[in-house]
């Protein structure tokens, strides 16, 4: 069995001690006993059959799972399984371990049975739930007895007390039979009359106690202190409930509780004591032994590993280890406090209701997650599970509590994590169409520029639509880079050397109110990274930083290596154990709001004035942190400043990093090669095929697989180069170049494409070797890539 499902019998068992006994009612008493046993075990049977005072008959006095009326006598010796498969209850085979009974008795007096057919799904753990059957019964038995016993008294009292007023025959009698002790003595002790019960509880038969001390007799040595407390309670007045240890004939003490009447005289002098004595032993070892069960109960919730705690006039009267290092106050802090004082603010109303519902019994349980206070100031998420208990006599609410902080945390990073995939999603769709628009614009634009001379009026205009389609451009790689679906090339890549190129960059960039400092690791370990878009990393960081500086301040940027341990990754639960490269970018700027670092990295949030940010800067620094399997920390008050703090996995390959050199336009002509042009865009085709054939290229333009494979046919295959869109309204382009290569070998291949996905298929372009030429491209972007491809 699980050790929630011994914490629940426990608690059950727990709860039926503190129920039971609280009333003389049998009907109360047998079904809180029952209803306990449905709660706690949800039988598929249960027939609670309880003895008559002769015990010679059962009477159903409680039955769950079957029909038959509550009532009904049977037999003693009956066999009780089978009387009940007549009456049509359906019942398990009599080997089955779900099919329970048990006998309720008391020194081998059978005061009940209780048969019980349990659910399957119990079967595995049946010897716990037999264990736990076996201890309810002992707990009925004693409670069932007493009942009886007062049930008996009553019933005698009220009959022999008519009894006694016809006549002091009849008195004696009913003296005689009650179940009780019962004595008159006078002032002294000296026993006047007792009745013959007297010798069942104490083993003197009432001839041997006339005329002799009570005190002297039951209270020897030590035990006689406390008579003198006993007879000064007499002396005073009527005694209720009073209870005192006897010793008996063979040594063995019994507890008796005592009500007394004193007869007094005309003078008010006490002349006589009536005393009745009910032999409470049987409930007081219950009682030692309900107080043991308390003290298992204590250590079990001392040594849980849950928080656990009472609640009781919005004190913490109990609290267990757990729970206080989950608050970090002492008990003794605690006991002082009311509980609202560590429970954050916001959650108040919601305490109370939960607080108020449990004590009105308008719930039997309840179960929330709620923020609690440390004595730190830290603020943790508590999942508390309540239940309504009597505590010490008192309504109480006992609840447990699971910090699931860390859960929630884990929650809310999936969250941002599905949000933004969904936003790159939407990138990336929209990338190919504006990839294909851009390309027309700015293609066109430079074509138009060629013809002009530099002081034409339309050259400036010109030049402005270029720049537009350029911050365009920029922007559409923004979000690709953001939603990580742009190609990337990783190489093994040492940051020391890309900060230091980046340098003078980034001063133009910043400002001359802003200084940069740098303090880089010189053993700084190599990372393997696309080298772009570490660069847009770093740049964005940058200008993020410039901007929370309006009136100038110093930005640090800083590497180091780091041993990530598992210490680490508890309290940031997305990093990871392992050596890592970290590099950082910290302002002394204005600094954040919580509720801004929240949601820093949500594409088009931007705490900017409209016009002065894309919203697009930070989100793109995360997605390429994630696609190099790194992780961000985000460090910032507000009039503090910021510091973000980047982790990526260190590798130990040696740096490659090459420096791409300029070549003139007029390097780039071309010398009469035959290129096919497969592009289905009409405004692309046509800017691109223009392009090529002012540079000295032989063009054949198509928009199709069908049109391509004609062409080249007509053309005996007679070309050096295929420039082919990856998407095609017929074919795949890849599966189109397989086949020209086929019968032409010496077909060189340029993909290009304004898909930067999936659909692009750049791993199989990239795996076969082929050159790709990204969307929107220039007319120098293209020259130079067709004049890679051909040398």
């Amino acid at each position: 069995m699980a050790q929630s499902k011994k914490d629940t019998l426990l608690e059950h068992l727990h709860r039926l001690g503190l129920a039971l006994g609280t009333t003389l009612d049998l009907t109360h008493e047998a079904r809180t006993f029952v209803d306990s046993l449905m709660e706690t075990l949800s039988p598929k049977l249960l027939a609670l059959f309880i003895a008559d005072n002769e015990k010679s008959y059962l009477r159903l006095w409680e039955a769950r799972g079957f029909t038959l009326p509550t009532g009904v006598s049977v037999s003693m010796g009956l066999d009780l399984w089978r009387w009940l498969a007549e009456q049509g209850a359906i019942l398990p085979s009599e080997d089955n371990p779900c099919r329970c009974a048990f006998a309720i008795s008391i020194e081998k007096q059978v005061l009940g049975v209780l048969l019980v057919v349990l659910p399957d799904e119990l079967a595995p753990s049946i010897v716990e739930v037999r264990s736990f059957l076996e201890t309810a019964t002992n707990y009925f038995a004693p409670i069932l007895r007493n009942i009886q016993r007062y049930q008996r008294l009553e019933r005698q009292l009220e009959v022999q007390l008519i009894q006694l007023q016809q006549s002091q025959q009849r008195y004696r009698q009913l003296v005689e039979s009650v179940p009780n002790i019962f004595c008159v003595l006078n002032p002294s002790g000296e026993i006047v009359f007792v009745n013959r019960y007297v010798e069942q509880i104490t083993g003197y038969t009432p001839e041997e106690l006339l005329g002799e001390n009570w005190w002297e007799i039951f209270y020897p040595g030590e035990e006689y202190a406390q008579v003198t407390r006993l007879f000064q309670n007499f002396e005073r007045g009527d005694v209720k409930n009073y209870e005192m240890t006897l010793v008996t004939k063979n040594g063995e003490k019994r507890v008796i509780s005592w009500n007394s009447v004193n007869v007094r005289n005309a003078q008010g002098q006490v002349v006589q004591i009536i005393g009745i004595g009910a032999d409470v032993t049987e409930r007081k070892q219950s009682e030692i032994a309900l107080r043991e069960s308390e003290e298992k109960y204590r250590i079990l919730a001392e040594n849980s590993l849950v928080g656990v705690y009472i609640l009781q006039n919005d004190r913490m009267v109990y609290v267990n280890p757990v729970m206080l290092q989950l608050v970090g106050y002492t008990l003794e802090e605690i006991n002082k406090m009311d509980y609202t004082e560590f429970i954050h603010p916001d959650d108040w109303e919601v305490a109370n209701q939960l607080k108020q519902h449990l004590l009105e019994a308008a719930e039997n349980s309840a179960s929330k997650e709620i923020r609690v206070i440390t004595k730190d100031g830290d603020i943790r998420w508590i999942q508390v599970m309540l239940v309504p208990i009597t505590y010490r006599g008192e309504p109480a609410i006992m609840g447990t509590g699971i910090d699931v902080t860390e859960r929630r945390q884990l929650e809310k990073q999936l969250l941002q994590a599905q949000k933004m995939e969904a936003i790159g999603v939407l990138a990336g769709g929209v990338a190919h169409d504006f990839n294909n628009i851009l390309t027309g614009i700015q293609g066109y634009a430079q074509l138009a520029m060629a013809e002009l001379q530099e002081d034409d009026p339309i050259a400036h205009d010109l030049e402005e639509i270029q720049r537009a389609a350029a911050r365009a451009a920029n922007l559409t790689r923004q979000l690709l880079l953001f939603s990580r679906r742009q190609p990337m090339k990783f190489v093994s890549l040492n940051l020391n050397n890309t900060i230091q190129d980046m340098l003078k960059m980034l001063t133009r960039l910043i400002g001359e109110d802003i200084s940069i400092q740098t303090k880089l690791s010189p053993d700084l370990w190599n990372t393997r990274a696309d080298a772009g878009n570490i660069e847009q990393v770093i740049m964005n960081l940058a200008v993020n930083a410039r901007d929370a500086m309006p009136d100038g301040g110093k930005i640090t940027i800083e590497t180091k290596n780091v041993q990530v341990d598992t210490e680490y990754c508890q309290r940031y639960t997305y990093a990871r154990p392992g050596k890592f490269i970290c590099f950082s970018i910290e302002d002394n700027g204005i600094g954040m709001e919580p509720n801004v670092m929240e949601r820093i990295f949500e594409p088009f949030f931007s705490t900017k004035a409209q016009g002065k940010g894309t919203g697009l800067g930070l989100s793109v620094v995360y997605g390429i942190v994630k696609s190099h399997d790194g992780w961000i920390n985000v460090d910032s008050k507000p009039g503090q400043g910021s510091i973000f703090s980047i982790y990526l996995p260190a590798t130990f390959m040696e740096s490659i990093e090459h420096e791409e050199k300029e070549v003139p336009q007029e390097a780039l002509r071309g010398k009469g090669e035959r290129i096919l042009l497969v592009e289905d865009d009409e405004a692309v085709q046509e800017f691109t095929a223009r392009t090529l054939r002012r540079n000295n290229y032989i063009v054949f333009a198509c928009r199709n697989a069908q049109e391509a494979v004609e062409i080249f046919h007509k053309e005996k295959g007679e070309l050096a180069l295929i420039i082919i869109d990856v998407v095609l309204p017929d074919e795949k382009g890849t599966k189109l170049v397989e086949q020209l290569i086929a019968e032409n070998s010496c077909l060189q291949v340029l993909f290009i494409s304004g898909y930067t996905d999936e659909k692009s298929n750049w791993q199989k372009i990239r795996g076969r070797g082929y050159s790709f030429l990204e969307k929107p491209y220039s007319v120098v972007e293209l020259l130079r890539a067709v004049k890679q491809v051909l040398q």
